[in-house]
């Protein structure tokens, strides 16, 4: 198992250094498929979690030899008033992973805080080449989406009882006391339930801005069901802050929209009414006699979030 990834992996990284455009798909298998194949290999090694990591790596190699220096010109060219705060932000890197080294003497602990902190710099210079049409981001948005819905169906089958090794959290699991009870994670494919919320939330933000933006090509009815089932999967998961983190996308998304736009167009009001009557249609269908015990103590965890925003705000 260890020698194909190792294969695959490396011949993936060779794609992205020579072809930009090998890039996206690149990201998505390597970054969807780490997290089920460490499940499934002996001692479920943490390396894992950087694979995605190296075919970003490779292209940003594949772009400095191409262009040398240049590259980094990305970072500075909408604004050169960023670069000073870059700068010293570079600075304060390295003082930090110099203090971290002489108070822990360890190499691989100093290697891997600078790498937390430095790693958006390549990612975004790649970004910045790689995305440099609108269809290049609507095809990285539409793959997304379908690995959106297999991960879903993987927290489904999780949270109905299915025991895959595939569909567990690595280690030991996490498990919440809340609502009086005992709340399982679900993560699906994913490492965590965490992850697996993350991208069940970021799915949704993706779909309202294809929707937004593209909206020749999905019709809204389509959309928000499939919406709707990654919000259930977000759900599932019982990590209450990715409900917020959606909440926050539509309402900063919303701000941005009418400032730039300067009116907010028919298709947007009528995409949130009908959100809004599907997402009632949906539960009394569903649940005809209210919910059901077990899904609805992660309905009330996940409502819960709201009444305790103010607080952590």
């Amino acid at each position: 198992m260890i020698t194909l990834v190792t294969v695959l992996l490396l011949l993936f990284s060779i794609a992205c250094m020579f072809r930009l455009a090998f890039l996206i798909p690149a990201m998505l298998l390597v970054g969807f498929l780490a997290d089920p194949l460490r499940k499934l290999v002996e001692g479920e090694p943490v390396y894992f979690v950087v694979f995605v990591g190296v075919a970003v790596l490779s292209a940003f190699i594949g772009l400095f030899f191409r262009n040398g220096l240049s590259i980094f010109e990305a970072l500075t060219r909408w604004s050169p008033k960023v670069r000073l705060p870059l700068t010293l932000f570079m600075v304060l890197i390295f003082i930090q992973a110099m203090n971290s080294f002489i108070g822990y003497g360890s190499l691989i602990l100093t290697g891997i805080g600078a790498m937390s902190y430095t790693a958006p710099f390549p990612a975004m210079v790649v970004g910045y080449f790689v995305f440099d049409r609108n269809e290049r981001i609507q095809q990285l948005i539409k793959a997304y989406l379908i690995c959106g819905a297999l991960l879903v169906a993987a927290v489904c089958l999780s949270f109905l009882g299915l025991d895959w090794a595939v569909l567990k959290e690595v280690g030991a699991g996490l498990v919440i006391y809340d609502q009086g009870t005992i709340v399982y994670s679900h993560s699906g494919f994913m490492r965590s339930s965490e992850i697996a919320a993350w991208h069940m939330a970021t799915a949704v933000c993706f779909l309202i801005i294809l929707n937004v933006t593209n909206r020749s090509r999905l019709t809204i009815p389509a959309s928000v069901v499939f919406g709707l089932i990654l919000f259930v999967g977000v759900v599932l998961t019982g990590r209450r802050k990715m409900i917020m983190q959606i909440v926050q996308f539509c309402g900063l998304y919303g701000v941005l929209y009418f400032y730039f736009k300067r009116s907010l167009s028919l298709l947007i009001m009528l995409l949130l009414a009908f959100s809004i009557f599907a997402l009632w249609l949906g539960i009394e269908l569903l649940f005809p006699g209210g919910y059901s015990d077990s899904f609805g103590i992660y309905v009330a965890r996940g409502t819960s979030v709201f009444g305790d925003a103010l607080d952590r705000a």
